[in-house]
Formats: C-alpha cells, structure tokens, sequence
C-alpha cells in the first residue's frame, strides 16, 4: 500500500499497476484517514490518495491548489471511500456524495459515524440513488468491505 498526500502526485510503474482509492471525506478534526489506511496497511496493491494535508492550507493559492488536487483524484480513483464523521458538518462531502457517489455507478464505499449529526440524510439519499451501496457505521467495516472487494476477504 502507498498513500499519496494532497498535494502530491505519485508517477511510478507500480501506481499504473495499483488499484487507487480516494478517500472522501472531512480533513479537519478526526484523522480517519490515517486510521482507515492503518487498517488497509496489508492491502498491497492499492494508492490511497489522502487530501488531508500534513501542512494545513495558509492562503487562498494553496486553497485552489487543494480543489484542483481533490477533484482529480476524485474523478481519477478506481474506488472512493466516503466518510461522515461526527461533529464535522462539511459541506463539501455531500456535495461530492451527490456528486460522485450517488450519480454514477463507479464502486463507492459509504461509512457514517453512529453520532454523525445528518446520519439520516447520508443513509436515505444513498439508499435511493444507489441501493447496491452497503452503509457502514465503523471504520473497520470500511476497510473490510474494501478488502473483500479487492481479494475477496475480510481481515
């Protein structure tokens, strides 16, 4: 497994080679980036692309670069990992459910913290625009199912 953080890039023969996942989701607060790749370290052959900067964004020109990066990656991704964490209402995750989740039929994941303030929201309107999608509620489910996606196995 690799992990490419915003705003890097990754060009080797074993990124063209590798299954990529984007992961979607709020990047302040709660690291459940971080916590989701520990879970999937034993995942050879996958890019996880991170937006979550090491170095938070100074200025409206690190801004854009962040939005160019995250929309790239996004649309690029073989598979995209969408996680709703408690107490962080972004946005910008919905937009992007809405966006690249829920209107097209590229593999997505979906997870939402049991106390997530809009859980109901995330659970109907992906129930209705894509029933094939299995919500979890817990990040170790999450690596599961993209585990048992790629391999065919659980941890």
């Amino acid at each position: 497994m690799e992990i490419v953080y915003a705003p890097h890039e990754v060009y080797t023969m074993r990124a063209c080679r590798s299954a990529s996942l984007y992961l979607a989701g709020g990047i302040t607060g709660l690291d459940w980036q971080d916590e989701l790749a520990q879970r999937l370290k034993d995942v050879g052959d996958l890019i996880i692309f991170n937006p979550r900067r090491k170095v938070l964004i100074k200025g409206p020109r690190e801004q854009e670069e962040q939005i160019v990066w995250d929309f790239r990656h996004i649309r690029d991704a073989d598979l995209v990992a969408f996680w709703f964490s408690k107490g962080l209402l972004d946005p910008m995750v919905m937009f992007n459910l809405g966006m690249w989740g829920l209107s097209t039929d590229r593999m997505m994941f979906v997870g939402v913290d049991p106390d997530y303030e809009l859980k109901s929201d995330v659970i109907y309107q992906t129930m209705i625009a894509r029933p094939d999608i299995s919500i979890v509620m817990s990040l170790e489910d999450m690596a599961n199912q993209v585990r048992t996606l790629l391999y065919g196995t659980e941890e």
